[in-house]
């Protein structure tokens, strides 16, 4: 089974919605740091020593744990590996995970058909994306 890990460091980052521009096309503003999060996951893959490029037709399973800095946010105190249960909402990191990892780690992200463990939780440590792609054996 072809599988790899990997820890993007820094805060996860959501998928933002496109939004109207001139002639009502849609766009991300290209100051978001949804760019710079979307490179860095590139870029961890692609040095990776264990990268292979999954071909289309390989249903693929994804694996994205999320953890945000307990001081990032002014609440109650957390325990390590608590759930986070604040924004960015899980799937629009998801997301925005699939979306970097589409022609790069695999042909489209519609070959994920099966997610692992998928999580947001505190961190006393790094703030973090912890991501495992798998290619399914049929």
């Amino acid at each position: 089974m072809n599988s790899i890990e990997l820890i993007i460091k820094g805060k996860p980052i959501a998928q933002p919605r496109h939004s109207p521009g001139k002639n009502k096309n849609v766009y991300i503003p290209k100051e978001h740091p949804i760019h710079a999060y979307k490179e860095l996951i590139k870029l961890t893959l692609i040095s990776s020593k264990h990268f292979r490029f999954i071909e289309s037709g390989i249903p693929v399973a994804l694996g994205v744990k999320m953890y945000f800095k307990v001081a990032d946010k002014p609440v109650e105190p957390h325990n390590e590996n608590d759930y986070h249960i604040y924004t960015p909402d899980i799937d629009n990191v998801v997301k925005a995970v699939k979306d970097a990892l589409s022609g790069n780690a695999f042909e489209d992200d519609r070959q994920v058909c099966k997610y692992l463990e998928v999580g947001k939780f505190w961190t006393h440590g790094e703030a973090r994306t912890e991501i495992i792609i798998e290619e399914i054996e049929e």
